[in-house]
């Protein structure tokens, strides 16, 4: 009997089977809300609830019948009032494994929303315009999100109006294309969207899908959305390896995080705002925090790392992460640099972070009051 190669099986393999590794699938999932909310929650940020006496932000958020000349059916009605210059309207949606998330898995989202606005394009207002000023964003996060504090700040970083940030990033805005007039109908819009940040699933498998409106007009927006379809890409055919969870220094007595003003080098505690040298004006507070096993693969960056802070109610703020790299002349620690959120607690703050879904320890990090 002829005796076949090793190699030439292991040739067959990968010709008849295409890889001996399959390619980890997409996620594709729609979700039409003429069929109700199909496990999406609405929410409201950034405004002041104790200022919303006699229902002065007009709040509304639930699924109600479309306008007639939409269509038949139901939507997702939204509806604020931006008495706060800033107030952000979202629905958020929890996945886990048994929509096929993959802990460690890295994604990008692909969306295209549909949804029916009354705001026109050529319209003016105060803070901007009704339609060209209430920007619509999409993205996801490894946490779920959640508004704290007096202000409702959200606790991923959605941007702010034009800007995105990395929980959310501008998809558009909802002016309708039409011009002013004094009743405007509502007109049906799609925007498609690729989230500009890749999200990580933690090791828990759930991710948290966010959509929503950040809006500069200081008056009363309305909306529909009608349906969300969203795309999860895998990057990378699966998990990398198993690895060392990353560690954080702390000191050997207190247990403290190790870390420095990214500014002036000063230790904890923390302002949330500090003034650069020679300068009159003051900026998010950057603190350099220390770690040991991190190594960032090939084609990785900052974004594959996360972070996140804890208060003393165990509220989790997630910490945009703007720098990761090692510390000259010790590869063997990894510098991170984070932008520190608005004070939460001045006391029992904790932070940690992520990689590739498993997380560090989690040390003490003192705000000023």
């Amino acid at each position: 009997m002829k005796r076949i190669d090793l190699g030439v099986i292991c040739i067959l393999l990968i010709l008849c089977c295409g890889s001996v590794h399959a390619q980890t699938p997409s996620i594709k999932l729609s979700f039409d809300f003429r069929d109700g909310a199909l496990g999406w929650q609405p929410g409201f940020a950034d405004y002041p609830p104790e200022h919303n006496l006699n229902d002065q932000y007009e709040l509304r958020a639930e699924i109600r019948q479309l306008p007639t000349n939409i269509g038949t059916g139901n939507g997702f009605f939204f509806q604020g009032a931006n008495r706060s210059d800033d107030l952000f309207m979202f629905l958020k949606r929890r996945l886990t494994q048994a929509d096929g998330i993959i802990p460690g898995q890295r994604y990008e989202l692909d969306y295209t929303l549909r949804f029916a606005s009354s705001a026109c394009s050529d319209c003016v207002g105060i803070g901007g315009g009704p339609g060209t000023s209430v920007f619509m964003k999409a993205g996801a996060a490894p946490i779920e999100p959640i508004p704290y504090g007096f202000n409702q700040r959200m606790n991923v970083d959605i941007g702010s109006q034009s800007q995105s940030g990395i929980a959310t990033s501008v998809a558009g805005n909802i002016a309708n294309g039409l011009a002013y007039s004094l009743d405007p109908p509502f007109v049906s819009l799609t925007l498609t969207h690729r989230h500009t940040t890749q999200v990580t699933a933690p090791a828990s498998g759930e991710l948290w899908l966010l959509v929503g409106t950040d809006s500069g007009f200081e008056g009363k927006t309305q909306l529909f959305y009608q349906q969300i379809d969203v795309t999860l890409v895998p990057v990378g055919s699966s998990p990398p390896p198993s690895m060392p969870a990353p560690k954080l220094l702390s000191e050997e007595n207190t247990g403290r995080a190790i870390a420095l003003n990214a500014v002036n080098l000063t230790r904890e505690p923390f302002a949330a705002f500090t003034r650069p040298n020679f300068s009159s004006f003051t900026e998010q507070t950057r603190v350099v925090l220390i770690a040991t096993d991190l190594e960032l693969l090939p084609g990785e960056n900052a974004s594959a790392v996360s972070a996140q802070i804890e208060d003393s109610q165990q509220r989790v703020i997630q910490v945009p992460v703007e720098f990761v790299g090692k510390v000259p002349n010790f590869d063997q620690f990894t510098q991170i640099v984070v932008a520190l959120p608005f004070p939460i607690s001045k006391d029992g703050t904790k932070i940690s972070i992520s990689l590739r879904g498993s997380s560090s320890n989690v040390v003490p990090l003192a705000y000023k009051p």
